[in-house]
């Protein structure tokens, strides 16, 4: 039982990908009004991925034991529950 919906579990830069390409929703469209990238546009984007990246951390440290017993690759089974739990107050201010 190896494949886990949630983006943690896939990639090896657990939570970021999956908040990245959440990310690009709102770059797409500021870049679709406005026609260039700007500051504005770059930070929006970081936050959002950021915001979402913590999310997807607090959700896997709800099942970190299954993580751990199904060699599922999450943020707090590779890294542990306290580095997560950092990067999670850092994430979602």
């Amino acid at each position: 039982m190896r494949w886990v919906i949630r983006c943690s579990s896939v990639s090896p830069g657990p939570s970021t990908s999956c908040s990245r390409v959440d990310a690009c929703a709102p770059l797409g469209a500021y870049i679709a009004i406005t026609g260039t990238i700007t500051v504005p546009a770059l930070l929006l984007f970081l936050a959002v991925t950021v915001w979402v990246a913590g999310f997807d951390i607090l959700y896997a440290l709800m099942d970190v034991r299954f993580d751990v017993d199904h060699d599922v690759r999450s943020f707090p089974q590779r890294f542990g529950e306290p580095s997560a739990r950092v990067w999670l107050s850092c994430c979602t201010w």
